[in-house]
């Protein structure tokens, strides 16, 4: 068969067209020296060349991340380095400041190095690297740290963010080669050491000083996060108060967010209670354990350091608490004292004293008594304690300002304890009575049992009662006495007095009176027991005059004349010495002396006459012609204090010529100390009147110059009645008004106990006169609460929940007469918690009553509450001035109503930052105020801030050597991938170049032959 020409020529063409081709491919590859270049080349060869060449991609992108973060970490490093250095040099420079040999102003001049450390410091903490800041986080272009000189407080303020800038070592891998700076400079744990592990508070019942409790509670040593320091203060707390106080339980707690730490109790103790947590004034000295005893009464120790750096030595273990006991007269005895240079006995009163320690002529510390020791031997005691210093935990916490008051909402003012009181006729409506005027002091002119009948009905008004009682007891007196009745709102009392002096006692014959069993005492808080309201008087001694007869004036020399004109010659009677406080009896005496020397037996009479002040002697009727006084001589002679002039003759019976000397008052003798308590119960202080020195001839002006002391300088402006009965030889001192509730003649316990005029006007001056008007015995209480008075508003905000809006929720208290204020307290708490089950958080609620601070506490028993709001002011049922419906029962409990009482936490006044700059700025203070302790606790601070700076330092170190072994994996990881892909896409050249030429050759042959086999012309294409 035949080939056409066309088809030999388009196959040789073909063919020296691969010839062509394959020729290009080998040169191609003998000059790039790659097998693969086109996917053609070997599909799988090329795929795996793309992915080494990824691969290597991306370890070159490591290899710069790597040199960049060693970059940011050497320069971390060098300002780590420097920061740990000035951390150092700080450190030495404190241990020097806090020694004692350091003057104020060595420390005050550190204050400029230390501003220059924290210049630094910022600066460092500044550091950039290519023009980023490594201790901003990410905000690397923002300056992270800012210095607030002139802050209040001073402070440095952090702006970056808290996610350190990072590189990647790896698809899935980072290197935190940046710094957040809050975490670098601020510390998370606090080392709790000797220099700040105390927590010093004080528990208060409300009953004086006496009830105060200081308590000291000691965190263990240790390091702490802000979580567990907040587990660890509320251990101590509660354990301080378990021992040595009220059995209160605390609760501590830590908000992250908010960086505050909070204290409360959980309110379950019974009644009244505030806790002040003591701060500031934690390590100073102070008195602890204060006790009492032999009848004073705790209540009434009110005890002041009003210099506590006058309390330089410390009661201990061995020598025991200092003691003062009353002697019965002026002084108080110091027992067991540890040293201080204070007399054996400390002058004072029955109403205290004041102690001074440190000859300053200034008292350091006051002791009152509200109601007088009554007997020798009452003691007062306490035991000083000195300032430890400044440890407390306070400055850890956020808590290092002044001292914190932590109560629970507490009536403002004693609770309205009435409501109203009911008199039923016949069964409650009658007071017995007896009167004893003046007609015959001390006793005389007594009436007969007089009942007053107190109109029946409902009294919503105590005043309007009050007046009731003293207008019916008016009407049956028989010496047209006024009464005043009063009742007072804060003690819940009725007191009932005569208005004025009229009478000499007021007897309230609430048990024996005839109408006994319808008696209103019982009704106003009196006890079944009568009352007798009698007046200071003069005791048992009556005291007609204080005359002295000594050997100055003894004698009484006279001459008898008989009826047959004999005189006797000089007759000289001796008077016994003594000081006669009856005039009787010393009449008497001068008669006996005068019938023992009569030389004719007679008998004398001498007597007094008190309306006019004279004094007569004369012989019996008829028995002389004449009788002759004071003859012969003046020596020694009793003529003068008898009233007698001149010698007195021719007569029987003489008068004085002036009127006898009955009391002389000097500076030894004439004072009188008295004291008055109001009607509210206020106590006065003592106040002290003369009576004006000299001779009195008439004790009825001895009677009137005492009531004109008395009124000028009584403190109530109480018009006070002194009589004097010469009859009965009894002084008299009445005082009554309805401002006044009782006053006291201070014989025993008054300034002036060896000097007043106890003795001389006939008193006892080894006891106080005590006038106390008759006041009911016990409270009186009558609540009626009903639909006018029955509804409390509150709002409850749980732990957790704060800022979301709470519904107000009104408890309703079951309507009904309460007779006892506990009654009221329990029912007022089952309506809260009825409330809160029925609508709100279902909270355990603890309503008290305190009888002795007569307040009403409403808490929660417990602490799921973050708020509690008792809505006296804003609530819908407030009084209506201030917008409510005036039917709450607040005012009713004591709570003022003009704002709401609020329970929160006890909240940090800074926060807590327990970081470098922090401690810099706080010794800054310390060394201003030369405060040793400051910079003590500041050593512990700085040791731990090094130690914790150590530990970033070891950090970048290890970072740095972690970038260094990535750095040597990658470059080897490179190398080994290369390594594959030559592998895989490089040609062998020689063998290349000899399949070159193997093609050239064959190309050439081919390229001979074929032109050899064929011409081509035109009809090859016919």
């Amino acid at each position: 068969m035949r080939v056409p020409t066309i088809t030999t020529y388009t196959t040789s063409t073909y063919l020296l067209g691969n010839l062509s081709s394959g020729l290009k491919d080998a040169n191609e590859v003998v000059s790039t020296q790659k097998r693969i270049i086109e996917i053609s080349d070997d599909p799988v060869g090329f795929n795996q060349v793309l992915t080494l060449k990824d691969t290597m991609g991306n370890l070159e992108q490591i290899e710069q991340n790597v040199a960049m973060g060693q970059s940011w970490l050497d320069t971390g490093e060098t300002a780590l380095d420097s920061i740990h250095n000035l951390m150092l040099e700080v450190k030495t420079e404190v241990t020097r400041l806090a020694n004692d040999s350091t003057t104020a102003d060595e420390r005050a001049n550190a204050i400029e190095r230390i501003n220059g450390v924290i210049e630094q410091m910022v600066t460092l903490g500044n550091t950039r690297v290519n023009g980023n800041y490594v201790f901003g986080g990410t905000d690397s272009n923002i300056i992270p740290f800012a210095y607030d000189k002139d802050g209040q407080p001073e402070q440095v303020v952090y702006n970056g963010n808290h996610t350190p800038f990072e590189i990647r070592t790896d698809k899935n891998v980072g290197v935190a080669v940046g710094r957040d700076g809050e975490e670098t400079f601020w510390d998370q744990t606090i080392q709790i050491n000797a220099s700040n592990n105390t927590l010093v508070f004080q528990e208060d019942i409300g009953r004086g000083s006496a009830f105060e409790k200081r308590l000291t509670a000691v965190v263990p040593d240790g390091v702490y996060t802000a979580k567990t320091l907040e587990q660890a203060v509320e251990n101590v707390l509660n354990s301080a108060s378990e021992t040595s106080g009220y059995q209160v339980n605390y609760q501590v707690a830590f908000d992250a967010d908010q960086k505050k730490y909070t204290l409360q109790t959980d309110g379950r103790y019974p009644g009244f209670i505030q806790t002040t947590f003591l701060w500031e004034d934690g390590k100073d000295a102070h008195l602890d354990q204060m006790t009492v005893g032999n009848g004073i009464d705790p209540d009434n120790l009110d005890i002041q350091v009003l210099n506590s750096s006058a309390l330089t030595l410390e009661t201990t273990e061995q020598t025991g608490p200092l003691r003062f006991v009353w002697d019965g007269y002026e002084n108080w005895r110091v027992e067991n004292n540890p040293g201080y240079i204070i007399p054996a006995k400390i002058p004072g009163t029955a109403h205290g004293f004041a102690l001074e320690l440190t000859e300053s002529g200034a008292p350091d510390i006051s002791v009152k008594l509200g109601q007088p020791a009554a007997v020798e031997g009452a003691y007062v005691a306490f035991e000083i304690m000195l300032e430890k210093g400044d440890h407390s935990i306070g400055h850890e916490m956020g808590f290092s300002g002044v001292n914190s008051l932590y109560t629970l909402p507490v009536s403002e003012v004693p609770a309205t304890a009435i409501t109203d009181l009911t008199i039923v006729s016949g069964v409650n409506d009658t007071i017995d009575f007896i009167e004893k005027s003046p007609l015959s002091p001390m006793g005389g002119g007594t009436s007969a049992e007089l009942t007053a009948v107190i109109t029946a009905g409902n009294y919503t008004d105590m005043d309007a009662l009050c007046l009731e009682i003293q207008t019916r007891m008016a009407e049956q007196s028989v010496n047209t006495v006024d009464y005043a009745v009063s009742y007072d709102p804060e003690t819940s009392r009725f007191n009932i007095r005569e208005d004025g002096s009229s009478l000499d006692e007021l007897d309230l014959l609430w048990k024996s009176g005839t109408h006994s069993n319808a008696s209103i005492g019982s009704t106003l808080g009196y006890y079944q027991t009568d009352d007798e309201l009698t007046y200071p008087g003069t005791d048992n001694t009556p005291v007609q005059c204080a005359i002295t007869i000594d050997e100055t004036n003894d004698i009484l020399d006279f001459e008898e004349v008989n009826n047959a004109g004999v005189s006797s010659g000089t007759l000289r009677a001796f008077i016994s010495h003594g000081t006669y406080t009856s005039m009787t009896d010393l009449l008497n005496t001068v008669e006996t002396a005068m019938a023992a020397v009569s030389a004719n037996g007679v008998g004398y009479t001498v007597a007094y006459d008190n309306a006019v002040s004279e004094l007569t002697i004369q012989s019996a009727p008829g028995a002389l012609n004449e009788l002759r006084l004071f003859a012969d001589s003046d020596v020694d002679s009793i003529k003068q204090t008898l009233g007698f002039d001149l010698a007195a003759t021719g007569d029987t019976t003489h008068t004085s010529d002036t009127r006898p000397v009955l009391m002389t008052f000097g500076s030894d003798n004439n004072w009188i100390d008295f004291q008055e308590t109001s009607s509210a119960g206020l106590m006065s202080d003592p106040v002290s009147i003369e009576i004006p020195k000299g001779d009195y001839t008439n004790l009825d002006a001895v009677a009137q110059e005492i009531q004109t002391a008395l009124r000028a300088a009584s403190p109530l402006q109480i018009a006070y009645d002194v009589g004097y009965d010469f009859d009965t030889g009894k002084f008299l001192i009445k005082g009554s008004d309805q401002d006044l509730s009782s006053f006291s003649l201070l014989w025993k316990t008054g300034n002036h106990s060896d000097s007043n005029a106890a003795q001389l006007l006939g008193f006892d001056p080894a006891r106080d006169d005590v006038m106390a008007f008759a006041e009911s015995d016990q409270t009186v209480i009558q609540l009626n609460i009903d639909e006018t008075n029955n509804t409390l508003d509150f709002q409850e905000t749980v732990q957790g929940s704060k800022g979301k809006i709470v519904d107000t929720l009104t408890a309703l208290i079951e309507p009904g007469t309460y007779t006892t204020y506990p009654d009221l307290a329990r029912e007022i708490e089952q309506a809260l918690e009825q409330e809160s089950h029925n609508k709100g958080n279902d909270i355990d609620y603890a309503v008290s009553w305190d009888d002795h601070t007569q307040r009403f506490t409403i808490k929660e028993a417990g602490t799921r509450l973050e708020e509690f709001r008792l809505l006296w002011q804003s609530g819908e049922n407030a009084p209506t001035d201030q917008g409510g419906t005036g039917l709450g029962i607040g005012a009713l409990l004591g709570f003022d109503g003009t704002s709401d009482d609020i329970k929160t936490p006890l909240s940090g006044t800074d926060t807590v930052s327990w970081g470098i700059f922090d401690t810099l700025i706080d010794l800054k203070t310390y060394l201003a105020d030369n405060d040793r302790d400051g910079i003590e606790r500041t050593l512990g601070r700085l040791g731990t801030h090094y130690d914790n700076m150590t530990s970033r330092i070891v950090d970048t170190g290890m970072k740095y050597n972690h970038l260094e072994v990535r750095q040597t994996i990658t470059t080897q990881m490179g190398l080994s991938l290369m390594q594959r892909k030559s592998t895989i896409e490089d040609a062998d050249l020689v063998e290349s170049i000899m399949a070159l030429q193997n093609l050239q050759t064959a190309y050439e042959a081919a390229m001979s032959s074929t032109a050899k086999v064929m011409s081509l012309s035109l009809l090859d294409y016919l």
